[in-house]
């Protein structure tokens, strides 16, 4: 899934920033809104299955387990209340907290290089800032099964911290290019 999705960042930008430069927005919006509705009608070709029952058999048994909680009010009370408990439970996870706080810290950087490595381009003389997408989903592709094995052998440090500090140096080269290269280099 991860690698799948690399593919879809690392060609997306180049194929819209070739469309906008070579045919305007308007054959950007086209192929976009073309692509949702293709997107659209392939979700209804997935049958998901778990455990052996359909989805169908699954909101049956839920329907089912709600009917009996709404019999019975004190048991309900206490079924919500327990819901609620578990949800607090489940939703901070301690031992997540320093990967989920890089991962919100990269996020957030990919936005910010997103939308303005355009105006970035073209300030320093870059007609095609796609290649950056390009070569940094190429380099998640090459990267990802080795670290997945570092990640299972030696743990999340292993694998999140030195790709912090990959990180910030690809920042800090990519602040500093004004060519091509620089560019697929800070990728």
């Amino acid at each position: 899934f991860g690698l799948a999705n690399n593919l879809g960042v690392a060609f997306a930008p180049l194929i819209g920033i070739w469309l906008v430069n070579q045919f305007g927005f308007l054959s950007l919006f086209s192929f976009a809104v073309s692509m949702g509705i293709v997107a659209f009608f392939l979700i209804f070709s997935i049958n998901y299955q778990q455990d052996g029952k359909s989805n169908h058999d699954q909101e049956i048994e839920e329907n089912q387990a709600q009917q009996e909680n709404r019999e019975d009010e004190k048991g309900k009370r206490v079924q919500l209340e327990s819901n609620v408990l578990n949800l607090f439970r489940g939703l901070v996870e301690k031992e997540t907290l320093f990967p989920s706080t890089l991962m919100m810290l990269m996020t957030i950087t990919y936005g910010g290089i997103v939308s303005f490595i355009t105006l970035f381009g073209l300030e320093v003389g870059i007609e095609n800032v796609g290649w950056y997408f390009l070569a940094n989903a190429l380099t998640l592709m090459l990267i990802r099964p080795l670290a997945g094995i570092l990640f299972d052998k030696k743990g999340h440090r292993w694998v999140l911290i030195p790709g912090a500090l990959f990180s910030a140096l690809g920042l800090f080269v990519l602040s500093s290019t004004q060519s091509v290269l620089g560019l697929i280099t800070a990728a």
